[in-house]
């Protein structure tokens, strides 16, 4: 049985969910990027300061990206999902650290999901069926009565 995941990524935030059977256990890992600034306007914008927070926000992404390749070495078939860039990056990182070779790598595009959400998308994915307890008890069958008593 291959072990499948699914995944919303984004650069801020990563909800990956394993299966195991119809079981599925889900970790969010947190990116350590820094958050964005306002750009100064004046004749040295994008001058040596510019450009050396580029630099460490692109460190900062490729560590990210890393920390989460690491999660998914035990994974044969995974399911990237995100609402921007940050999936096509993934997998960039995925092929480059040579996972891919054993990876079946599936991509969708997806706003942002909580955890259950997209749990119940990954299930949905691999066809995973839970089966949903009913909460109802089941009709009391009705009582006769008839001239000798209750039957």
């Amino acid at each position: 049985m291959s072990r499948q995941a699914g995944m919303w990524i984004d650069h801020r935030q990563a909800i990956i969910v394993r299966l195991n059977g119809a079981r599925a256990v889900s970790e969010v890992l947190e990116s350590e990027l820094e958050s964005k600034t306002q750009r100064s306007r004046g004749p040295l914008a994008f001058g040596a300061s510019e450009k050396r927070k580029e630099r460490r926000v692109e460190s900062q992404l490729d560590h990210y990206y890393h920390q989460v390749t690491q999660r998914l070495k035990d994974i044969d078939v995974l399911l990237i999902a995100g609402p921007g860039s940050a999936k096509m990056e993934l997998l960039r990182v995925i092929e480059e650290t040579g996972a891919a070779r054993q990876l079946t790598t599936e991509i969708t595009t997806m706003d942002s999901v909580t955890r259950r959400q997209l749990i119940a998308r990954v299930k949905e994915h691999f066809n995973i069926r839970t089966r949903v307890p009913s909460k109802r008890k089941p009709a009391a069958v009705p009582k006769k009565v008839t001239s000798e008593g209750w039957t």
